[in-house]
């Protein structure tokens, strides 16, 4: 799994000229992480993959909590929604707009 630190031993690794099969080596990731590491990489995007693995660790403790049947307590929903909006920057999601959608995805109108 792709981490903040995996990615910086890869591009670390890439950096000194590693292959894709010595970064899984070397890293513990899969062969598809490592390519877009490399991907990122190679376009000059890493900030943005920084990005988007932190708001995947977010949502993955924001379902945990919700599975758990702890909730969410008041303005997590917010929080999430701006975590996304950050990274995702023409996302102009709000707790509004998605309330407001809610029907229209339903079904109802």
């Amino acid at each position: 799994m792709l981490t903040t630190e995996t990615i910086e031993a890869a591009l670390n690794l890439y950096e000194g000229g590693s292959t894709h099969h010595a970064v899984e080596q070397a890293t513990g990731i899969t062969r598809e992480e490592a390519e877009a590491v490399a991907n990122a990489y190679d376009a000059g995007e890493t900030e943005q993959l920084y990005r988007e693995v932190a708001l995947a660790g977010i949502l993955e403790l924001a379902a945990a909590g919700l599975r758990s049947g702890q909730g969410w307590d008041e303005g997590t929903l917010g929080d999430v929604l701006n975590e996304i909006g950050h990274v995702y920057h023409p996302a102009r999601i709000t707790p509004q707009s998605v309330s407001a959608n809610q029907g229209k995805t339903s079904g109802q109108k």
